[in-house]
This record gives structure tokens, C-alpha cells and sequence, in this order.
């Protein structure tokens, strides 16, 4: 597949997304509380709040991921050079003889979070030549840029599943971080505590999200990843981390994994 192609189809795959049915939009909070809200005198004020909040945080979540769709296509059109996209394949194995070879649909994916996050152009990858050629047009375009530039991959473990909240709590088992809230509706809905995922989470103010990237792994596998991640980390150089624990995951998800995921 040449490289216009494949810019067209991610350009096509993750900007012209229709949306979806049930999605908030306008002023969520109005002169009048929604009908039934005080149940009877039931619902306390704190919960209204409550409600209120999250519905929105959901509202700014969907703003950061339209936003950020259509940034991502802006950084890989004027700063992910061809070689750039090609040296990912070859380090992915998804370049083979000079042709892209995509076995399943996720891989597309795979490979622009590779190419704009982890392979770098001397000491830079595509988000900071874009971040320092093209700046950002306005302050959201600017968060969305620190926020890439400040993601890391890892792989966490989910601890419970928040639904009416549309959050997800893992645990960092590479860092030994807990706690950490994920905001994602669709996996909100459908993950499965105990479960493994592999994923780039990017930090805001207010959540966490992820690129949009993910590999899942079966229930009770951390012992045998984190004793195979140890021996890598113990020969590899802590610039190249990031980059080699991308292509570790991937690899793995090949064999151990139950899917690739788009979040």
C-alpha cells in the first residue's frame, strides 16, 4: 500500500467517524432541573451535582476526542515524513518488500500511534516537529499537543468499571501506579475487571483518556508479562524504552492476545 494510500485510509478511518446516537450536545445545565429530578424529594442535592458534573465532563470528552481526531490528521499530513512512516512499518513488521500489509483493521491504528508518538527523527517525533513548526490554533488544540507530548504507553490492569460514570479504574502494573481513572464511554461498558490492556493514556486536568490504541489480555497474565518486561528493560537503553516496549506489546498481542481494540 503507498504512502498516500495509507495517510487517506487513517485520514478516512479516524476523522470521518459518524456520530453516534444518543450523544450530548448543547448547555447540559439549564434554568430548570430535569423532570423528575427530585424523585419525591429523594434525590439529595449533592447527587444533582453530581450529575451534573459528569454529564459535563462527558460533553468535554467528546470535545477532546473530535478535536483531537482532526488534530492528529493535520500532524501526519505536515509532519509525519514518508520514510518516517515506512521505518514504523519495517520496526512493526507490518513493511514487508516495501508494501504495507495490514492483517486486521486495528493495525492501521497500530501503526499512527507508532509513528506519530514513538518513532523519532533524530531526538523528535511528528507531534513536537509539528508542536514547533506549526504551533496550535487556539488553547485546546494547545492542551491536546502537551497532552500527547506528556502520554505513555504501559500495561494496566483493570480494577472495576464505573458505567453510570463512564470510567474505568486501573492499576499501572508497570509503575506501580493505582487508582489511575480512565474516561471512555464504549469501554466503559464493556470492559471486564481482572482483564490486561496495553494502551497509551494521555493526562488532562480532569481524566485520563487513551490514543485510541489497545491490546487486551487474558485475566491472570501479569506474572508472565512482567517477568518477560523485567529482561527487556534490562537490555535496553531508557531512551529507547518507550519505543521497544511499543513493539514488545504488539508482538505478544499476536499470540496472547484477545484483541486489538479501537477505545
Amino acid at each position: 500500500m503507498a504512502f498516500s494510500k495509507v495517510l487517506a485510509n487513517l485520514n478516512e478511518k479516524y476523522t470521518n467517524k459518524p456520530k453516534k446516537r444518543g450523544e450530548v450536545r448543547g448547555d447540559l445545565i439549564t434554568s430548570k432541573l430535569p423532570k423528575g429530578i427530585n424523585n419525591g424529594g429523594r434525590c439529595a442535592f449533592s447527587e444533582i451535582v453530581r450529575g451534573l458534573f459528569f454529564m459535563a465532563l462527558i460533553r468535554d470528552y467528546k470535545r477532546y476526542r473530535e478535536v483531537g481526531q482532526r488534530l492528529c490528521d493535520k500532524i501526519m499530513r505536515r509532519a509525519l515524513s514518508e520514510r518516517a512512516l515506512n521505518e514504523s512499518g519495517t520496526l512493526l513488521g507490518i513493511l514487508r518488500q516495501g508494501v504495507f500489509v495490514f492483517h486486521r483493521e486495528e493495525d492501521m491504528n497500530v501503526l499512527m500511534d507508532f509513528a506519530l508518538n514513538e518513532y523519532k527523527s533524530g531526538t523528535k517525533n511528528a507531534v513536537q516537529i509539528y508542536r514547533e513548526k506549526f504551533g496550535w490554533k487556539n488553547d485546546l488544540e494547545k492542551e491536546l499537543l502537551d497532552s500527547l507530548l506528556s502520554s505513555y504507553t504501559s500495561l494496566f490492569k483493570i480494577v472495576s468499571v464505573l458505567p453510570s460514570e463512564n470510567t474505568v479504574i486501573l492499576y499501572d502494573l508497570l509503575n506501580d501506579k493505582k487508582d489511575i481513572k480512565l474516561l471512555d464511554i464504549n469501554f466503559s461498558r464493556t470492559a471486564d475487571p481482572g482483564l490486561l490492556i496495553f494502551t497509551r493514556l494521555l493526562p488532562f486536568k480532569d481524566f485520563n483518556i487513551t490514543s485510541g490504541m489497545a491490546f487486551v489480555f487474558p485475566k491472570n497474565t501479569e506474572n508472565f508479562f512482567l517477568k518477560r518486561y523485567k529482561k527487556l528493560t534490562e537490555k535496553t537503553e531508557p531512551d529507547a524504552l518507550s519505543l521497544k516496549r511499543f513493539i514488545f506489546f504488539y508482538n505478544w498481542n499476536k499470540t496472547k492476545g484477545l484483541n486489538a481494540i479501537t477505545l
